[in-house]
């Protein structure tokens, strides 16, 4: 029984070189006798290549794309088809060339439509963060100043095509936030209270595109939900009287809430470049809710003590600028005439 097992394995293999060996020259054989006419004798020596998959990825395309050719000439029009578009699917970028492709080849390819419909790509940005102030609150009446702080972003891009035009995308985040808040004079000091905030977002967005000055430009607009991951505030208090400063500084991820729901709306650009698309656009981006726990405003004690500083109840938003590249996954081809 054993000596059988090992018999059929070598036959197996033996087999398996045979037929490797037979398909290394398969489409030079294959190319002279469509040269020679001898049409239905390319197809034996490619038909058992392609079914095996014998053939390497360049290999595989171009004895697909004889074979087309083969039965475009033997006149069976399905058959021919069939191998069409299995040229488009193994390479949905060809393009014809007139003076070395059959007229009736390229007029077969030219009978379908190639769509990619899924893209997936990275993006990387930065954007001007800004505070709007729900309810004031400070140790003394005194006005406030904030100021806009860059920050970045890097995430991940996923974009699905319903056609030409509209398409629906994600593309979750990792963001850096900051602000600057400014009071001229709190008990005798001017105070600088930075906060820095990193989050996650996850964006869902509906994207349409014009063609337009040869590019694709879009507008967009969705919703978005971010996912509070830390916040780490700064306080500097500079004495108006000596000039002395003093620094504290807190942990502040646990007096704020822990997600938050908004909306975002863009304009950009799309072009295509090496195989893929380079998208760039501008972004205005909005957290609706106030971040601040209010139950929790005076719970960090020590803090508010040695810094003299109260938490105003205040949502984020933000104008950016992102850049991005994508690639096809996928493609969509279909019968149009």
């Amino acid at each position: 029984m054993k000596n059988a097992i090992t018999l059929i394995a070598c036959l197996i293999t033996l087999t398996a070189y045979s037929q490797d060996d037979a398909c290394s020259n398969a489409l030079y054989s294959a190319n002279k006798h469509y040269e020679s006419g001898r049409i239905q004798s390319a197809l034996d020596v490619l038909s058992p290549c392609v079914k095996t998959k014998s053939l390497s990825g360049n290999e595989m395309f171009d004895a697909t794309r004889l074979m087309a050719m083969c039965y475009i000439y033997l006149n069976k029009t399905d058959s021919a088809e069939l191998l069409t578009k299995k040229m488009l699917l193994l390479r949905p970028d060809y393009q014809t060339y007139h003076y070395v492709d059959p007229k009736e080849l390229t007029a077969t390819l030219s009978s379908y439509s190639v769509e990619n419909t899924l893209d997936l790509g990275l993006h990387l940005g930065f954007a001007f963060n800004q505070v709007n102030i729900l309810k004031n609150y400070s140790a003394a009446e005194t006005p406030s100043t904030y100021i806009s702080q860059l920050g970045l972003n890097a995430g991940v891009l996923a974009e699905y095509h319903f056609n030409k035009n509209l398409s629906g995308i994600s593309d979750p985040s990792i963001n850096s936030i900051s602000y600057l808040r400014e009071m001229d004079n709190v008990a005798g000091s001017k105070k600088e209270y930075t906060e820095l905030i990193t989050t996650a977002e996850l964006p869902l967005i509906g994207r349409y595109y014009v063609n337009m000055f040869g590019l694709k430009l879009y507008a967009q607009a969705g919703i978005q939900y971010g996912l509070w991951i830390r916040s780490f505030a700064d306080v500097q208090s500079t004495n108006l009287n000596d000039g002395s400063v003093l620094q504290s500084s807190t942990e502040t991820s646990e007096y704020r809430k822990s997600s938050m729901f908004g909306y975002q709306a863009g304009l950009g650009f799309a072009k295509p470049l090496g195989g893929g698309t380079v998208t760039m656009g501008l972004r205005y981006k909005s957290f609706l809710p106030n971040v601040v726990l209010p139950e929790r405003r005076y719970d960090n004690v020590d803090f508010i003590l040695s810094s003299q500083y109260i938490d105003s109840d205040f949502s984020l938003y933000s104008l950016g600028w992102s850049i991005g590249y994508q690639l096809p996954i996928t493609y969509s081809i279909k019968k149009v005439k």
